[in-house]
């Protein structure tokens, strides 16, 4: 962490309420995308600070201190899993089949599947703090001006980039970008490049850290230190926004029409067009750390474990549709994922989608329960407020869940992995 970065902790909770007061409106010409509705902070199997979020193959990977890497299908529940380093990491990419994330000592860790991951050779010891996939190759970059280079993401060669600054944060801009790479750092610190190999610093007019860069819709747009917004079309004459916003600006990322960014004491500012920014309630004073985009919803993660997710604001109501299973599709459901032990199957079982309703609307959310299991109590016979639960991913893979009825008026409602259904 840096020493402006360690500086600007205090006075969370005061930011947070003023957001609550006021809204606050950044000051900007243009047209605000529709809001995004944030949901409560997703439970983190751990509280190790997190830094940085990636999205590729059908699922999230976060990563943060003490080698921590936790992946996730739908933003909200997570689990850990081993990376095999003790080293803080900072970055997620995805390209070529596979996850890279780097980090503390140089580390760089491969997965083609999220779970099982391998350290590779950097053939430094600089703290890489940013890596992107594009144009065919990976880069990674870090500390004292360290550039990574690599076609595969298990081999690696270092680059020179003619500066000794940290270098923190990384994109490829396509097509209208030039097909160009733009690095962004201490100081103001902008490279480009069209090769990964020969870089060339811009004039960024402004001697804020930049910690974050992405690029998206024929704009690249840098944040950082004091609020920092800094947009490009071409990655090599810079502009300044007004910023409207002291905090600290630490992760961006694209999606649904819209940039997003995160910060200290929670803070998530949007726009549609990388020049009109608006505030919104994230839910959480924790300072955000990174942020991106995947499976319709953006993920944002930070420090203490901070995990928030979100999704467009229903336009229309929200409602309920529930669907009977029949005993064949629940004896179906549990010949595909045996029960762990203390649950038995019952011969019956349910579906239950939320969605959204109201002319023209668009699905907020759709999650798919199964559920054909009961929890047997100690002496044997069946705990009616305690139920097995199966969700169904989207790639057919079931998850299992603790889950628990409650009774209410007109029926029974079931909790489980952070939804509820109410059950006629």
């Amino acid at each position: 962490m840096s020493r402006k970065e360690r500086n600007k902790r205090g006075g969370a909770l005061g930011h947070l309420i003023l957001l609550l007061m006021f809204g606050l409106l950044l000051p900007a010409a243009g047209v605000a995308a529709a809001p995004l509705d944030w949901r409560p902070p997703a439970v983190s199997p751990q509280n190790h600070p997190l830094w940085g979020v990636g999205y590729g193959g059908g699922q999230f990977v976060a990563v943060g201190a003490q080698g921590t890497i936790l992946t996730s299908r739908d933003g909200e529940t997570w689990s850990i899993v081993r990376s095999g380093t003790p080293y803080w990491l900072s970055a997620v990419a995805y390209g070529e089949g596979r996850f890279v994330v780097v980090g503390e000592q140089g580390a760089i860790l491969t997965s083609e599947d999220g779970v099982r991951w391998t350290a590779r050779k950097s053939g430094t010891t600089s703290w890489l703090k940013g890596v992107t996939y594009g144009g065919g190759r990976f880069v990674a970059v870090g500390r004292q001006g360290a550039i990574l280079t690599s076609e595969d993401g298990l081999n690696w060669t270092a680059r020179d980039s003619g500066t000794a600054n940290w270098l923190k944060g990384v994109v490829y801009g396509a097509v209208y970008g030039g097909g160009r790479y733009a690095v962004v750092g201490e100081d103001g610190e902008i490279l480009t490049s069209t090769d990964a190999v020969n870089w060339t610093a811009r004039v960024s007019g402004t001697s804020d850290w930049l910690p974050a860069v992405a690029y998206a819709n024929g704009l690249f747009v840098a944040v950082g230190e004091r609020g920092a917004i800094l947009t490009s079309a071409d990655g090599l004459t810079w502009t300044a926004l007004p910023a409207g916003t002291g905090g600290f600006l630490s992760g961006i990322a694209y999606g649904e029409g819209r940039f997003v960014v995160v910060g200290e004491h929670g803070q998530v500012l949007t726009s549609p067009d990388g020049l009109a920014w608006t505030a919104q309630i994230s839910g959480t004073a924790d300072w955000l750390r990174g942020v991106t985009f995947g499976a319709g919803r953006f993920v944002a993660v930070g420090e203490r474990g901070a995990i928030v997710t979100s999704g467009r604001a229903p336009s229309g109501s929200a409602r309920l549709s529930v669907v009977p299973l029949s005993g064949e599709e629940v004896g179906r459901l549990l010949a595909t994922a045996k029960p762990p032990g203390g649950f038995r199957a019952v011969g019956r079982g349910f579906e239950y989608r939320v969605e959204e309703s109201g002319a023209g609307s668009e699905p907020s959310r759709s999650v798919t329960i199964a559920v054909g299991l009961e929890e047997d109590d100690l002496a044997g016979g069946v705990n009616p407020s305690r139920v097995g639960v199966f969700r169904v991913e989207v790639d057919g893979r079931l998850t299992f869940l603790n889950g628990k009825w409650s009774n209410n008026r007109g029926g029974r409602t079931l909790r489980a992995g952070g939804n509820e259904c109410l059950v006629p």
